[in-house]
């Protein structure tokens, strides 16, 4: 039996067999995700709360700062939290996903599982907090009335799926070059606020001009945050222009993430 199962794992191509092997750890990655969603803000008075007060505290604070350029319009609402809430996942993965193998390195020296299992439970989180914080969008959307267009709603998962790509292939990468260049970790949080600046957060792209309308082009995170903006603030579909340049940016670095953690995973050990 031993030789058919060895037989058949060989034969399996290697889609289907990494997700078995994935499967076999499955109770590993449950554990892990109540470990990383429940222990983390086990010690604070609020709890899991955390999770979800942070980014809604984030989009405060930003309504505050815009509201005193543009005015109270209940517009700047629907703007600001139509982009936030992905960003939240996007900066996650960069700046905090960067140390995931670090953080995780008393796991990794003790057991025997896929690693990047780590980042898909960061992720994991990372995107239930943001689905329930939308959630929390739609009730401001219905309580001031704005309205929908269910067309481009329907954009909203493909964009959101792709957002999680894009996290996942920058977690990959960052949490693997990391472990062999601590400095990265510092650097990322040193210019953590360049993100936020050059990032459609507080302006549709199409509202900005000069030089920073250049630079937030270049930025990989535009594509992700400006098609929540139309879906959700202009009620407009977002062009397939949006679509290629998002799905581009997602299997690029999906794919720069998976290479670069093949090449180094064999050292990860050593140097944690």
């Amino acid at each position: 039996m031993d030789g058919e199962s060895e037989n058949t794992q060989k034969h399996r191509n290697p889609v289907s067999a990494y997700i078995h092997t994935l499967g076999e750890h499955k109770n590993f990655f449950k554990s892990t995700f109540r470990n990383y969603f429940f222990g983390k803000y086990k010690a604070a008075y609020l709890g899991i709360a955390w999770h979800f007060l942070t980014p809604l505290f984030y989009f405060v604070l930003c309504y505050f700062m815009m509201t005193a350029v543009r005015g109270r319009e209940s517009e700047v609402i629907v703007l600001l939290a139509s982009g936030i809430f992905v960003y939240h996942i996007l900066i996650g993965s960069i700046t905090g996903g960067a140390t995931t193998f670090i953080s995780g390195a008393g796991l990794i020296k003790k057991m025997h599982f896929p690693r990047e299992m780590l980042i898909y439970v960061q992720i994991l989180i990372h995107v239930l907090v943001a689905l329930i914080c939308y959630a929390f969008l739609f009730a401001i959307i219905a309580v001031l009335n704005y309205g929908v267009n269910f067309a481009a709603l329907m954009y909203f998962p493909l964009f959101l799926a792709l957002s999680v790509v894009f996290a996942i292939g920058c977690q990959l990468f960052l949490s693997s070059v990391t472990v062999y260049v601590r400095d990265i970790q510092y650097f990322l949080s040193a210019i953590s606020m360049a993100f936020f600046v050059l990032s459609p957060l507080r302006q549709m792209v199409s509202e900005m001009s000069g030089l920073r309308a250049q630079i937030v082009m270049y930025n990989p995170m535009t594509y992700f945050m400006e098609p929540m903006h139309q879906i959700f603030y202009l009620k407009e579909c977002p062009d397939l222009w949006w679509v290629g340049m998002a799905a581009l940016c997602a299997f690029a670095f999906l794919t720069l993430g998976a290479v670069t953690y093949h090449r180094l995973k064999r050292g990860i050990v050593e140097r944690l």
